[in-house]
């Protein structure tokens, strides 16, 4: 009689998990191999559920850093400045409000970041995440870099060079990131950094690190340096499984909270103001939460570095003292939604509409300015956008990766009219990837009047508008040719042999044990009965089987990610001993 053993090969009793899918398991009782014996998969259960679902196994702090911006800016109306401006207002450049801070002998100026290729395959893109101390308010801050697309074959003798531009406080710049994660991605750990004066010094053939530009000095101290004024949006997700309409409904309920950052009121002597939130406030409120902070209030436009000047910095002097006179900045619509065409969460708001005619009230809508300003159409009124969004794991999960905005700070300095200098920001903003407003399209020149025929460049309604979407596509699978791969990492003798491809020298492996194929409903179990387990016959010398290393596979070798691939993952294997005749030998007769 044949002896049947069954070897469960659990995720959730795995002594090591890489990534969903990919883990170690030591067995409680080694299993004794010998010859003749037989091994196959018996059943494999795969966690494809989370495909649908938002899954998180324990409670979750986010972390929303918040800006503001004003598109119109009008000093002469405001009356915010001390002195006339310079030159016209409004000029219809994003204004975002900052913080202007003193610089102590401990600033650094951090150029690149520097990318060392692991292996010969595609690279990104994907997000790093990185501490810092944010120089002027000594305050830790983590933020992503953007790596790729790159083609690592493009870089076997040369690694990638990202340009970061940031001035920090203290040389304790480092990236978050687990190793394994960074080369599950196809790079290598950042593990040096370098000194060098000038971008040409870099060394480019070693491994992955970051680089201090001026030759690892600290910047000039004495001079001022300019921050994007930040708020927090800040709230708990307990852990569980989300439908992503769930998860865009809670997002939503946190974001509009009139007093999600305290008090609210109307007495100005008091500090008290009509609302308290991150993403929409007045400019008295701004200027005395920046005054707490031992800092003065400006207005920096987005710009490219040769474009900043004296004069395009606005510093705010003089605020509104009541209600009837104050100034709202930032963005006063902001929702987040599930799109269930596109299968996508996305921010379809996040900005202060243009409030147009006809009559009232008022509807959402564009405009073109009138002479002497340029006739272009202006798509928000403000708005927002986020410095971060924490934690990264998180985001990165719903699809939001590229959406943050890191002002990069110019490393010539710049003198103002009031004899100081400041290391201006450098901000590039663009509508549908990290700001949000009306839709532009050619409907806003067609008059809603009797007439079609009269082309017009007054105000025009427009409901729609142009937004963040995720990367993430729930219910689909970024790699899917109808079956995974499975190994079990096991020394047996055998092999399955790919095609050739010049590109990828990974078209067979001594070390699958199964092919999966999905033929399930999307949002449920995978469930496959080992009709393709590839069968073993042990010969030879007995082992003895204890630490098996199960991985699920793409059909190109990749590893599935955790959109993709839940932690409730099994795998059974089943030996079958073989028969072993009685000894005749060893028998007596009577």
């Amino acid at each position: 009689m044949e002896e049947v053993k069954l070897i469960k090969l659990r995720q959730a009793e795995a002594n090591e998990v890489d990534i969903n899918g990919s883990y170690k398991v030591t067995l409680a009782e080694p299993i004794l191999l010998e010859e003749g014996d037989q091994v196959t998969v018996k059943s494999v259960i795969l966690d494809t559920a989370t495909e649908s679902v938002v899954t998180l196994d324990n409670d979750v702090n986010v972390v929303m850093g918040v800006a503001k911006y004003l598109r119109y800016y009008n000093a002469s109306q405001y009356a915010l400045t001390a002195t006339p401006l310079p030159y016209f207002t409004p000029d219809l450049k994003i204004q975002t409000i900052c913080t202007r801070l003193e610089i102590g002998a401990n600033g650094y100026n951090l150029g690149f970041i520097v990318v060392n290729p692991s292996y010969t395959r595609q690279i990104g893109p994907f997000e790093t995440t990185w501490e810092y101390t944010e120089l002027g308010t000594g305050k830790k801050r983590t933020h992503p870099i953007l790596v790729g697309p790159f083609k690592a074959r493009d870089h076997l003798s040369k690694n990638i060079l990202i340009t970061v531009g940031w001035l920090v406080e203290g040389k304790n710049f480092r990236c978050t990131d687990t190793p394994a994660t960074l080369r599950r991605h196809g790079i290598e750990p950042f593990i040096s950094e370098q000194d060098v004066v000038n971008k040409s010094q870099i060394e480019l053939t070693g491994n992955g690190g970051w680089v201090w530009l001026n030759n690892g000095s600290p910047i000039p101290s004495g001079s001022d340096v300019l921050n994007v004024h930040e708020e927090l949006c800040e709230f708990t997700i307990p852990k569980g499984s989300y439908e992503p309409a769930e998860i865009a409904q809670i997002v939503n309920d946190n974001m509009v909270k009139i007093d999600s950052l305290g008090v609210v009121g109307d007495d100005y002597a008091r500090n008290v103001y009509p609302l308290n939130n991150p993403f929409l406030s007045t400019f008295a409120q701004q200027s005395h939460k920046i005054g707490l902070l031992g800092a003065d209030m400006f207005f920096c436009p987005e710009s490219t570095a040769s474009q900043q000047s004296p004069a395009s910095l606005l510093k705010i002097t003089t605020v509104p003292t009541t209600l009837g006179t104050d100034v709202f900045v930032g963005g006063n619509q902001v929702s987040m939604n599930y799109d269930l065409n596109l299968k996508k969460l996305n921010f379809d708001s996040l900005h202060m509409p243009i409030y147009i005619g006809p009559g009232t009230p008022f509807q959402p809508g564009i405009t073109f300015p009138s002479d002497p300003l340029p006739k272009e159409i202006q798509v928000s009124q403000g708005g927002n956008f986020f410095t971060r969004l924490e934690p990264a794991d998180f985001w990165l999960t719903l699809g939001f990766q590229g959406v943050t905005v890191r002002p990069t700070n110019s490393t010539d300095f710049i003198t103002l009219t009031d004899t100081s200098t400041v290391f201006p920001l450098i901000i590039n903003l663009e509508l549908g990837k990290n700001i949000i407003g009306a839709l532009p399209t050619v409907d806003v020149l067609v008059p809603k009047t009797a007439t079609y025929l009269t082309p017009t460049l007054e105000g025009t309604i427009n409901s729609f508008t142009t937004p963040i979407l995720a990367s993430r596509q729930f219910d689909v699978t970024e790699n899917d040719e109808g079956y995974y791969l499975l190994e079990v990492g096991i020394k047996l003798p055998q092999k399955m042999i790919g095609g050739y491809l010049k590109t990828d020298d990974r078209t067979g492996s001594n070390k699958v044990q199964s092919i999966i194929t999905k033929y399930f409903t999307s949002g449920n179990f995978l469930q496959e009965s080992g009709a393709g387990s590839i069968v073993y016959t042990h010969i030879g010398d007995s082992e003895l089987l204890s630490d098996f290393d199960v991985r699920v596979l793409h059909p190109d070798f990749s590893v599935p990610n955790n959109n993709e691939l839940g932690d409730k993952n099994s795998v059974f294997l089943e030996i079958v001993k073989a028969f072993k005749p009685p000894d005749l030998s060893q028998m007596k007769l009577k």
